[in-house]
C-alpha cells in the first residue's frame, strides 16, 4: 500500500467517525458521500492510475471540488493533513513528469487557508433549512424561520427569513452543479 493509499484510509476512518451518516439529514449524507467519492477518486486518479491517464486539468478539478466540499461537511480536517495530501500529490506528480506550472497550479488550488469569517454555522442553518424544504408537504419559510433562526429577537423578520432561504437556495445550486442528489 502506498502512503498516499494509507493516508487516504486513514483519512476515511476519521472521517466515518467523525461524520456518520445522519438520518434526519440526508443532505449531510449526501454530501459526505459526495465528498468520499471525491476524496477516493483524488487518491485513485494519483496513485493507481496510468501516467496516460492523468491530466492536470482533471487532477486539479477533482482537487477545486473537494477543497469546496471540504468546507460543507469536514471542519475537523486539520490544515496538517491537507499540507501532507498536497505534498504527496506533488511528490507523485513529480515522478510522473508533470510540468513545474502544472503542479504549482495543483498546489495553490489546494491550499485551504483561513480567510474571513468562518462559514459552518451559516453552512449547517442552510444544511438544516434545505432539508425541512425537501419535506413533503415542504415546511414554510416563516416557519423554518421561526424553528432555525439564531437572532436572539423574539419576532422574526423578513430579513431572518430571506438570510436563511438564500443560504438554503444557494445549497441547492452548489449541489445541482456538482452534481449531488438528495433524497428524502
Amino acid at each position: 500500500m502506498s502512503e498516499l493509499q494509507e493516508f487516504a484510509s486513514r483519512d476515511e476512518a476519521e472521517l466515518q467517525a467523525a461524520f456518520p451518516p445522519d438520518p434526519n439529514s440526508p443532505t449531510r449524507t449526501a454530501l459526505r458521500k459526495a465528498f468520499r467519492d471525491c476524496f477516493l477518486m483524488l487518491i485513485s486518479a494519483v496513485d493507481g492510475s496510468p501516467s496516460s491517464q492523468l491530466t492536470p486539468q482533471n487532477v486539479l478539478q477533482v482537487f477545486k471540488e473537494l477543497k469546496a466540499l471540504t468546507g460543507w461537511v469536514c471542519d475537523a480536517t486539520s490544515k496538517d493533513d491537507w499540507k501532507r495530501l498536497r505534498t504527496l500529490t506533488a511528490d507523485k506528480l513529480s515522478k510522473d513528469d508533470w510540468t513545474y506550472s502544472a503542479i504549482t497550479d495543483l498546489l495553490k488550488a489546494a491550499n485551504i487557508g483561513k480567510r474571513g469569517h468562518p462559514v459552518t454555522d451559516a453552512r449547517d442553518l442552510a444544511i438544516k433549512a434545505y432539508d425541512l424544504r425537501l419535506k413533503s408537504p415542504p415546511t414554510s419559510w416563516p416557519k423554518i424561520t421561526k424553528q432555525l433562526c439564531r437572532c436572539g429577537q423574539h419576532e422574526h423578520t423578513l430579513k431572518c427569513q430571506e438570510r436563511i432561504r438564500i443560504a438554503a437556495l444557494e445549497l441547492g445550486k452548489l449541489l445541482k452543479g456538482w452534481g449531488i442528489v438528495v433524497v428524502h
